[in-house]
């Protein structure tokens, strides 16, 4: 799972948002395009989502068979879905189907994470 600290912050006027494709259950979906007009879907994810996930357990094996003593994160861990793409975006033979991380920015109250 990724650090929240390590995100960098979103450059100013890089992304233009162009509308809102779904509601999450930690931030909404939406659409945005760069400065060369590349359309990317983000999810904004809730800094404190971010902040109910540490200290939680970390290890799924120990999650599901209930080893841990430490606190399971929610059934949505968003640290988990961005380390989990990331991971994958970075692989030399990921499917083109499956959507690939481009990168993670936080602002403010929101983390950002935009694939296409």
């Amino acid at each position: 799972r990724p650090a929240v600290a390590s995100f960098p912050a979103l450059p100013a006027g890089h992304f233009a948002v162009v509308g809102k494709i779904a509601p999450g259950l930690t931030g909404d979906i939406i659409r945005c395009r760069d400065k060369s007009e590349k359309s990317f879907a983000v999810k904004k994810v809730r800094n404190r989502e971010l902040e109910q996930l540490e200290g939680t357990e970390t290890n799924e094996r120990s999650i599901f068979l209930r080893l841990s003593k430490m606190r399971s994160p929610s059934m949505e861990d968003a640290l988990a879905e961005i380390g989990v793409l990331s991971y994958l975006s970075r692989q030399s033979d990921c499917p083109v189907y499956l959507l690939k991380m481009v990168g993670v920015f936080s602002e403010g109250a929101v983390v950002g994470a935009g694939a296409f």
